[in-house]
């Protein structure tokens, strides 16, 4: 198959995922219940991620054991990519989130990895619950070929208009603003965090789902002045 050929498939493929996609939001808009939350972690492991390996490791698990002391049932997606994607597992129970293994290679297919995740969910998540994606890089686009930006910024907005999902996002060595809205991510939504402080960027997130979880108001989890000087702080 010629590299032309490989890149029309790919984009077919996308395709279809956005057809279905609109077809599933296409249907009544339900109440969401505020009693089961869904996580989706969208997480860069491309090569850059080196340095902050451990870090991200452990920032990831601290998320998680934050998550569980807080009542109610949640469920966690956890996304991997760099220029492949990898569902590492889906819809897992909160108690039973492993710890996280982070393997950095090659580069940072964020648009593909984003458009898949949505569409990912989309055909597995009850539409009533709870959803917030959390969506973590160190590093802008290179590496997509399946979805164009303007196609993964109308889902998440759709996504957000339809069934209330709300998408964070945490970027490093980049302008996180843009970076972050050229995915539909509102800028209130969206900051900066250094690659030496990535384990405060971590906790913070971990404190604003939390609140959200609780109160399921989407105000809880925009960053704060201060959360956005510690995270920035190198």
């Amino acid at each position: 198959m010629t590299a032309t050929a490989d890149v029309d498939r790919l984009v077919d493929k996308a395709n279809e995922l956005l057809d279905k996609a609109d077809q599933i939001l296409e249907g009544p808009t339900k109440s969401v219940s505020k009693k089961t939350t869904e996580i989706v972690v969208v997480l860069d492991r491309s090569g850059s991620m080196s340095s902050m390996k451990s870090d991200m490791e452990g920032g990831f698990n601290r998320f998680i054991e934050e998550q569980q002391k807080e009542s109610g049932e949640a469920f966690v997606t956890l996304i991997q990519f760099d220029t492949e994607y990898e569902t590492v597992y889906s819809r897992r129970p909160l108690p039973e989130v492993p710890s996280l293994v982070l393997t950095p290679r090659g580069g940072t297919a964020l648009l593909d990895a984003t458009g898949r995740a949505v569409c990912h969910a989309l055909d597995t998540i009850p539409s009533d619950h709870l959803c917030v994606f959390l969506i973590i890089t160190d590093g802008g686009e290179n590496s997509s070929r399946e979805f164009k930006r303007d196609q993964v910024k109308s889902l998440t907005k759709k996504c957000t208009a339809k069934r209330d999902w709300q998408f964070v996002y945490l970027g490093a060595n980049q302008d996180a603003f843009a970076e972050g809205g050229h995915l539909g991510v509102l800028r209130g939504v969206s900051a900066n965090y250094s690659a030496d402080n990535c384990s405060a960027a971590m906790d913070f997130a971990a404190s604003n789902v939390r609140a959200y979880r609780l109160s399921a108001n989407s105000d809880d989890l925009e960053w704060k002045a201060e959360q956005r000087e510690e995270m920035e702080r190198e």
